[in-house]
């Protein structure tokens, strides 16, 4: 009985240490200097007010379509796009694409317009970088080549999922993709507080994962040898970021309770998901659409606050889910070369 307690009391004491460190990381981290994003001429595009109307649509996608997780994701995240794309005639759902799916020999001739989820964690490449999981992600590419006939794909990445379908275009497969669609991607890095030693000792004990984290710090080696590598690609990418009032609220509260030393315009929640900063979701060169109101993920659904649910959700995002439909279907004018 004594041990049990004397457990129970120095559990408590752990926490309340973790409780006090991980207070003194945070007010440091949002005292320091926020980080400045890259700044980006690309136009802001918001549903119903200034997007283009001379475009061509197609009935059907003209290519086949692979949807890319983002971080600790799973191909199934994608089920009710997928689910949804085919009930509205854009693409036919065939399913998960991963590396254990034969290349050489399909069980059936694939239309060209289909819709895949792709999958690239694996137990043995867990704690590697983007570059390993865009090696996975040309597995597929070259699986749904093969299977439909096309030799071009459109990619819809979510989160770190956008980071790994750029990658794949730098590294594997520039002239195999057609568009790429981010959802919410950092493509300049996350926010400052959830770079704190305390998500990474946090995605350490649980995880094992902290490279590609560390990929995503912005200013990372990473980030900056990325944006050099791909700016030819940038006609081709689409993106897609999301905010909310109710985290102006959030940093104003901050502002209150520490004046001094939080500047809330600038504190993680302002002009965010919570995960991902508007300026990071704003990749300079490529069409950049702004919606309000929806989460960056099911993890963060915080139905009062994002009344619209997670982006990644058709059903509970209708606005990204609108934008990618007519991205997907928007029949690019013939070179004049």
């Amino acid at each position: 009985m004594r041990k049990t307690i004397r457990k129970v009391i120095m559990l408590m004491l752990l926490l309340v240490l973790l409780l006090v460190w991980t207070s003194f990381l945070y007010f440091k981290e949002v005292r320091s200097p926020p980080y400045e994003y890259p700044s980006s001429d690309s136009e802001v595009i918001k549903p119903g007010e200034n997007e283009d109307e001379n475009i061509t649509l197609a009935e059907a996608s003209p290519y086949p379509i692979i949807f890319v997780h983002g971080w600790m994701g799973k191909s199934i995240d994608y089920l009710e796009y997928e689910v949804k794309l085919e009930r509205e005639g854009v693409a036919i759902a065939r399913g998960l694409i991963d590396r254990y799916s034969n290349e050489a020999i399909c069980p059936e001739k694939w239309p060209v317009g289909i819709s895949v989820s792709s999958e690239y964690y694996y137990t043995d490449n867990l704690n590697r970088g983007i570059e390993d999981y865009a090696k996975e992600l040309d597995h597929a590419v070259r699986l749904v080549m093969n299977c439909t006939g096309s030799d071009k794909v459109i990619l819809i990445g979510h989160s770190m999922g956008g980071l790994v379908s750029r990658k794949y275009m730098v590294d594997y497969g520039n002239e195999h993709v057609e568009k790429l669609i981010t959802l919410a991607t950092p493509h300049y890095g996350f926010n400052s507080f959830t770079r704190t030693e305390i998500i990474l000792m946090a995605i350490r004990l649980f995880t094992g994962r902290e490279k590609e984290v560390d990929q995503m710090r912005p200013g990372s080696d990473f980030l900056n040898q990325l944006d050099k590598d791909d700016t030819s690609n940038r006609d081709r990418i689409v993106s897609i970021g999301t905010y909310n009032f109710a985290n102006e609220s959030v940093s104003f509260g901050l502002a209150i309770l520490d004046p001094k030393g939080i500047d809330y315009e600038k504190s993680f929640f302002s002009n965010s998901d919570v995960i991902v900063k508007l300026d990071s979701t704003k990749l300079a060169g490529a069409k950049y659409y702004q919606i309000e109101g929806c989460s960056h993920t099911e993890l963060l659904d915080f139905r009062k606050s994002y009344p619209k649910g997670p982006i990644s959700n058709p059903n509970t995002c209708p606005d990204a889910y609108n934008i990618v439909k007519k991205e997907i279907l928007i029949i690019q004018p013939e070179s004049s070369e």
